[in-house]
């Protein structure tokens, strides 16, 4: 999948954004069908990590695509995968609950 990018942050930014995701759904999955409070409390944790993580992500993209803007397909695309676990994330706490 690397080849299909011209700039090592796009590439790490859908790497970040899938393995998030994952994560997110696996932690999810497991504490509901094990119903396990511990999992309920490492997911919070792991949202509030993901938030920072995610967020300095998005602003490198956003570097990113300033100093290569001609590129503009590559880099908004990689922005809007990388954000669109905001809604993913809020649907999941509110399942969770």
């Amino acid at each position: 999948m690397k080849h299909i990018f011209k700039h090592t942050a796009n590439y790490t930014g859908v790497i970040l954004a899938i393995a998030s995701f994952t994560i997110g759904t696996l932690l999810l999955l497991a504490y509901k069908i094990t119903a396990a409070e511990d999992l309920l409390i490492l997911g919070f944790y792991y949202t509030c990590l993901a938030v920072i993580v995610n967020t300095l992500m998005v602003l490198v993209l956003l570097f990113n695509a300033i100093a290569n803007y001609k590129d503009y397909s590559e880099n908004l695309g990689t922005i809007a995968g990388t954000l669109v676990n905001i809604p993913i994330t809020l649907l999941y706490m509110e399942i969770a609950l």
